[in-house]
């Protein structure tokens, strides 16, 4: 039985065991990015449209749910193809005003 640090192919045991294709995923296999990108070229060329004009199109169908409050089909394309934003609210910045700013809020408030 071999150990945890034992050399194999002149790697460590727990190097040989790591695959290309990532932990948990097999090697060859496609992301979700890859296979949308597919049927996103395929569903254009069945409308005579190119893969971008779709994409700037589907974009459009998933920002007027959102505004009807249907957030979830324009996250879940976003998130999957662009990668999910940072959860920005555990972020606290705090910024000084320079001189100028300064002076042009005072200008403004009178």
């Amino acid at each position: 039985m071999a150990k945890d640090n034992e050399i194999i192919d002149g790697k460590s045991r727990s190097l040989a065991n790591l695959t290309p294709g990532g932990p948990g995923r097999p090697l060859g296999s496609r992301n979700f990015k890859t296979v949308m990108r597919e049927a996103m070229i395929k569903l254009a060329e069945a409308n005579k449209m190119t893969p971008e004009e779709l994409e700037i199109h589907l974009q459009q169908v998933g920002l007027k749910h959102a505004l009807k409050g249907n957030f979830q089909f324009y996250k879940d394309i976003t998130d999957r193809t662009y990668g999910k934003t940072p959860d920005v609210s555990q972020i606290n910045l705090t910024v000084e005003p320079n001189e100028r700013i300064k002076k042009l809020a005072k200008k403004l408030n009178g």
